[in-house]
């Protein structure tokens, strides 16, 4: 018996007794289990959404910090419904509130055509992953999927 309470470290490197470092070592696999799926839906996602972007030259590289501005969500969404967006927004915006305010467009925009209101600007602003890929997934459910944009065939 270990007397009081000492820690040990275990083969693994991992602090506790009994079956502590077994759920230390979950805990762990699950983070890399879902990190490689966010990094597989954002690899989807966005191909996704620069499929719909390069009819306008765009293209999205870096999904935290493109989408930050709020320019590319309202091309996007001018892409998808087809149409120009009736709101006014800044084409370059130079403040951060000016890139909060696009985004906000953009997605009311968006919400006139599908059910966009439960995603939040200022996570997107922050280039929040699970924001950003919620984000693209309503956008792919509410417009069609992984068609081929160009070509209209299935992709």
């Amino acid at each position: 018996s270990r007397e009081g309470g000492e820690r040990r470290l275990n083969d693994s490197g991992l602090t506790g007794g009994g079956g502590h470092w077994r759920e230390e070592m979950a805990a762990f696999q699950q983070q890399r289990r879902n990190a490689e799926i966010d990094r597989l839906h954002t690899k989807t996602f966005v191909a996704w959404a620069n499929a719909h972007l390069q009819r306008r030259g765009l293209q999205v590289r870096d999904m935290g910090r493109d989408f930050r501005d709020g320019t590319l969500l309202v091309n996007l969404a001018e892409e998808l419904v087809g149409e120009a967006c009736p709101f006014a927004y800044a084409k370059k915006p130079t403040n951060e509130y000016q890139e909060m305010d696009n985004l906000v467009v953009g997605l009311k925009f968006l919400g006139t055509r599908g059910r966009v209101s439960d995603i939040d600007p200022a996570m997107v602003h922050k280039g929040d992953t699970k924001a950003l890929l919620a984000l693209l997934w309503r956008l792919i459910v509410n417009f069609g999927g992984f068609s081929d944009p160009v070509g209209g065939g299935p992709g």
